[in-house]
Order: structure tokens, then sequence, then C-alpha cells
């Protein structure tokens, strides 16, 4: 009976390690799936800024041409 009583604790104790590991590899995988998901929306939000700078700037130089052909 004690020697059944140990091989439980220690197929238990396997268990619990191997849990703790897939535990921590999962983790690990949510961690990386969420930095890469910030960093896609940061260049997201820097290619936005950036496209609405050059739009600006080809206003204003529409704008200069018109009020030079209009001279």
């Amino acid at each position: 009976m004690r020697y059944f009583n140990s091989n439980i604790f220690i197929i238990i104790k396997n268990i619990n390690i191997k849990n703790i590991i897939i535990c921590i590899i999962n983790i690990m995988i949510v961690i990386i799936i969420n930095i890469k998901n910030t960093i896609i929306f940061l260049i997201n939000i820097i290619i936005f800024i950036i496209i609405n700078i050059i739009k600006i700037i080809i206003n204003k130089f529409l704008k200069i041409i018109i009020n030079i052909e209009k001279q």
C-alpha cells in the first residue's frame, strides 16, 4: 500500500510539473501575441500619422499653386 501511495505521489508530482510548464508556455505565447499586436497597432498609428502629414503638405502645396495661378 505504501509503495502504491508513493507511486501516485510521483505521478501527481510529474503531472504538476508538466502542467506548470505548459501553463508557462501558454503565458509566453499570449505575451508574444500581445506584443505582436501592440507593434502592429503602433505601426498602423505611425502610418496613419505619416499619411496625414503628407496630405497636409500636399494640400498646402496645392493651395500655393492655386494662388499662384490666380495671380
